[in-house]
């Protein structure tokens, strides 16, 4: 059968997921966007289905109102980072400059650990494995509550292609900055939602 060839890289890229979830028990909570990389260098990661877009002709006013209500929920909502898992540090400074940049154009604010006020914790397990030309980077962040109560997963993928090296060593910082900028939206879009 022509699918069993990508349905064995599915369950390929699926177990190694799993396995990194069930075995990141992190409970650090350290300043913004710190990194735990994993024992072994590069585990592979499960493909994230991505949103799909609003159809027809309402993509304008269901935008100014998601705008309008996200000014209004912004200032009120105070997010922390825990310690990021999977990702180099090279990786990982990209994507927490442009994550400050993001939430400071969104009126959200970024507070370090164990800050009174915090209103959601964002957690993130990344994975970054390389097939033939290309190196795909998984991510999954778990939003929580203050108590660690988990209330949305946030998920995707980027391919890159042409990058020096293999896994990380090919992913390069504006990748890293796309991620950080699908991450927001994700996130600005579930809570305006949550909120509704």
């Amino acid at each position: 059968m022509g699918d069993d060839k990508g349905m064995k890289f599915h369950l390929r890229a699926i177990f190694p997921l799993a396995v990194l979830l069930a075995a990141t028990g992190c409970t650090s909570t350290g300043s913004a966007l710190n990194v735990q990389t994993p024992a072994s260098g590069n585990a592979m990661a499960a493909t994230a289905p991505s949103a799909t877009p609003a159809s027809g002709g309402t993509t304008a006013p269901v935008a100014a109102a998601s705008s309008a209500a996200l000014a209004a929920i912004a200032p009120k909502t105070h997010i922390q980072f825990a310690p990021i898992i999977g990702a180099t540090t090279e990786a990982v400074a990209p994507l927490s400059q442009r994550l400050a940049v993001d939430a400071k154009a969104d009126g959200i604010s970024i507070v370090p650990a164990n800050a009174k006020g915090t209103t959601h914790i964002l957690k993130g397990y990344f994975s970054a494995f390389t097939e033939g030309q290309k190196t795909t980077v998984v991510y999954v962040w778990d939003v929580l509550d203050p108590s660690g109560t988990r209330l949305h997963r946030i998920e995707g993928q980027e391919v890159t292609s042409g990058g020096n090296g293999t896994g990380w060593s090919s992913v390069s910082g504006a990748l890293m900055e796309k991620i950080a900028d699908d991450t927001m939206k994700q996130f600005t879009d579930w809570l305006v939602k949550a909120k509704a």
